[in-house]
């Protein structure tokens, strides 16, 4: 395995509109990665940063929505601290090659092997359990990363 790779960690969507939402575990494994990474080995994508505005500007339960003004500068935060992986058409397609059953998550590992991420930092560990060539970590399993 490639020894750049071992440093090449891609952040799922999950984990970035968490982290905007104060969840500790989530703070906790970005705020470590911010200050202990370079932003060029950590990865997310444009699909990911899309998605993570959307579930922002929608309001849950016990949070309300966030303007289009907070959203942008959560946008611009992590511009700063990632290098974005771009979308295209291609790695829609070449997600279908791939062994795992969400489509989304299979777009998102495609995407991520573009920067040969080795890490995959997401709240859906078992939607990357048939990607052999990767290691899912949980936020709450940040402390992996120190190896």
């Amino acid at each position: 395995m490639n020894r750049q790779s071992n440093y090449s960690i891609y952040i799922d969507t999950n984990v970035l509109a968490n982290y905007f939402t104060n969840q500790p575990y989530d703070v906790a494994c970005l705020q470590y990665l911010f200050s202990n990474k370079r932003k060029e080995n950590l990865f997310t994508s444009t699909l990911a940063l899309v998605q993570t505005a959307s579930i922002l500007q929608t309001s849950k339960k016990g949070r309300r929505k966030f303007s289009k003004e907070q959203t942008i500068n959560c946008l611009n935060q992590l511009s700063t601290k990632l290098t974005i992986l771009d979308l295209t058409l291609k790695d829609i397609v070449n997600s279908y090659t791939t062994k795992g059953n969400d489509i989304e998550d299979c777009v998102q590992y495609t995407i991520s092997q573009k920067a040969k991420c080795f890490r995959i930092i997401t709240n859906n560990k078992g939607h990357y359990s048939d990607f052999i060539d990767i290691e899912a970590i949980k936020p709450n399993e940040y402390k992996l990363l120190k190896r």
